[in-house]
């Protein structure tokens, strides 16, 4: 069964047709069976391991550009199989969930963790990522950033408020926002 992510949370779709997707089976680095599926495309469906004790599924969701917009953790895959659920609740994707955000150039700019833990990135008009805030830093109005040298090697990482590095863009130029 596959997920897809709806206007406002991610739903059940469809089942994949038997020629859709394709397994593979291997061994885990602790002697554990696993499952991976994936679709036509090469995308990783789910990823099933099979522990002494229990069975693990992680699924994984997909937009419609293709990006990984979501990982539905193996305690949710559960708990969804135990309900028979079509949908997930905001609650169990703050919960439970992975989720990604994309920027207009395919970049990550966001991930929220299992437990509301997020993730913010900026990125230069290079790619490099310049801000970066979790949770800790954004109780505290804080950002960490690097400084690139003229090859693009990370030559300071620090963490400040961001008033103060937008005052040092604009006073030494050294640090570039779009």
């Amino acid at each position: 069964m596959g997920w897809t992510k709806g206007a406002s949370s991610f739903v059940k779709s469809r089942l994949f047709e038997p020629d859709e997707l394709s397994y593979s089976n291997t061994i885990d680095k602790d002697n554990n069976g696993v499952v991976i599926q994936k679709d036509r495309i090469g995308r990783l469906i789910s990823k099933t391991t099979f522990t002494s004790g229990a069975i693990l599924e992680r699924s994984y969701i997909y937009e419609e550009y293709e990006r990984l917009c979501g990982e539905i953790s193996p305690a949710l895959s559960q708990i969804l199989s135990l309900s028979g659920a079509t949908e997930i609740t905001q609650a169990q994707q703050e919960m439970y969930m992975t989720t990604f955000r994309y920027d207009e150039k395919n970049r990550q700019i966001s991930k929220t963790l299992p437990g509301n833990l997020r993730i913010d990135v900026v990125y230069d008009r290079y790619g490099r990522i310049v801000l970066k805030q979790d949770n800790r830093l954004r109780e505290m109005d804080y950002w960490s950033f690097s400084k690139y040298d003229q090859y693009g090697r990370t030559i300071t990482l620090r963490t400040s408020q961001l008033l103060l590095v937008i005052l040092n863009y604009f006073m030494y130029g050294w640090i570039i926002i779009e």
